[in-house]
């Protein structure tokens, strides 16, 4: 399938289908939860801490987040920081024009994608990411067929790590 982007509704229809609305929802909610979890615990910050400024995270937010994670992806910088520089040399506006330091920050810190509080298998290394894992996996077998030729990188081939899953 291929997508030819001419517009901001162009680039979340190819967003959503790779990230569907569902699987956004989830991550909100689980963020949310962990965060809300977090508060409760006794305070072991300052009152000025970051963690203090905690408003709950919107779908619209939780994509604006995940465009930028992207964006990071491509645009490649030394330290995360540098990406809300306004030196020119390190200036990219899109990261300030859409969310701020902190909240990406405060985002980035209550990230989760299952509740703590489910029980999960020792069987299964990636429980926590299990619901998550199958529909982008689904999403992608469903969105993405591969033409005929495909190259594989060499740096697949060799490596010879061990993986506990």
């Amino acid at each position: 399938m291929q997508f030819v982007v001419e517009n901001e509704a162009d680039v979340m229809s190819y967003f959503d289908h790779y990230i569907p609305p569902e699987l956004s929802e989830i991550v909100v909610d689980q963020t949310n939860l962990l965060a809300q979890q977090i508060a409760k615990m006794p305070r072991t910050f300052t009152k000025h801490a970051r963690s203090e400024e905690w408003k709950p995270v919107t779908v619209t937010e939780m994509k604006k987040f995940l465009g930028l994670i992207f964006v990071t992806g491509i645009v490649r910088k030394p330290k995360l920081e540098l990406y809300w520089s306004t030196r020119g040399i390190f200036q990219t506006p899109v990261f300030p024009q859409t969310v701020s330091r902190n909240r990406f920050h405060l985002i980035q810190r209550y990230l989760h994608f299952y509740d703590n509080n489910a029980a999960g298998t020792n069987e299964d290394c990636l429980y926590k990411i299990h619901t998550i894992l199958d529909i982008v996996v689904n999403n992608f077998r469903t969105n993405y067929i591969p033409d005929r030729e495909i190259s594989l990188d060499e740096g697949m081939l060799g490596w010879r790590g061990h993986l506990q899953f």
